[in-house]
């Protein structure tokens, strides 16, 4: 049986996705800004109709939260993806490939959830897998302007890396049969001698060379995003005193955030004992 990752932002439309495939509500669908999906939740593609090729390859489709969710922290997050990723790696299984999907909707991409949620989408995954990498866009159900102007910027700009790489970049129309052409994409015979070989980056980090999540690459990536954030809402907190009711309430919550991103950036820090261990090679 093949694994699927079906990874995003916050509101993409990830749960969405995997719905129309397995044409069954399986997965919470949210309808505002705030997150469903706080745990991974899984899904099974297999003998259906007019698809012979999932009689050989039965699929199970993983929908992960996204990073910068509402409910859950960012390191909470990772912490889950990670801890399946390790244990379906040292358990055997087959990953066919991740699906990462973007809303073509958001006004505009390099806003910063959707940079940290590529950014850290590369991390995970590493450079060695691309080939078994489809990027998708949704959202296209909204007709919103400029969205083949946006769709062929992904493309020529911000996605460029992962497509030269061999990553695949398609869209999502909210129907079984585009959704299909995801999955069709990362089984496709040009890239199936590669199914039993695509390993992530962080499965390898995390089992193979015996690392801690704080010494993975995405673990160093969002210490470092985590950072650039906590700089800001500092600076927002040391906001003149004097300031209105909307200065007030904004350094309120600023204060609240410093206080959440200290301690995700403090739970990110290499041990001491870990770097005293590795300066000393062992």
């Amino acid at each position: 049986m093949l694994t699927d990752s079906v990874m995003g932002a916050t509101g993409a439309g990830k749960s969405f996705f995997i719905n129309t495939l397995l044409k069954n509500q399986k997965m919470e669908v949210g309808t505002d800004l705030r997150s469903c999906t706080t745990e991974l939740g899984f899904g099974y593609m297999e003998n259906i109709q007019g698809h012979p090729l999932l009689d050989k390859h039965p699929i199970v489709l993983v929908d992960t939260p996204g990073f910068d969710d509402t409910f859950e922290t960012d390191f909470t997050i990772l912490e889950k993806i990670a801890e399946w990723l390790k244990n379906s790696y040292k358990e055997g299984a087959k990953l066919g490939g991740v699906i990462y999907l973007h809303d073509i909707s958001a006004p505009r991409f390099f806003s910063g959830t959707a940079r940290r949620n590529l950014q850290m989408f590369r991390s995970l995954c590493g450079e060695d897998v691309l080939d078994n990498v489809v990027l998708g866009t949704t959202k296209w159900v909204l007709k919103v302007p400029d969205s083949e102007l946006r769709h062929e910027q992904l493309k020529a700009d911000y996605w460029k890396p992962l497509i030269d790489k061999g990553a695949h970049a398609l869209r999502f129309d909210n129907s079984f049969q585009s959704g299909w052409s995801l999955i069709d994409a990362l089984l496709s015979p040009r890239i199936q001698h590669t199914v039993n070989e695509a390993v992530l980056q962080i499965q390898k980090e995390l089992v193979d060379e015996k690392k801690i999540i704080p010494e993975t690459e995405a673990g160093k990536e969002l210490r470092y995003t985590l950072q650039e954030i906590l700089n800001i809402q500092k600076k927002i907190q040391a906001l003149d005193r004097g300031g209105g009711e909307e200065i007030r309430a904004q350094r309120q919550e600023a204060q609240q955030k410093v206080k959440i991103l200290a301690s995700q950036i403090q739970k990110l820090k290499i041990p001491l004992s870990r770097r005293l261990r590795k300066l000393l090679g062992f």
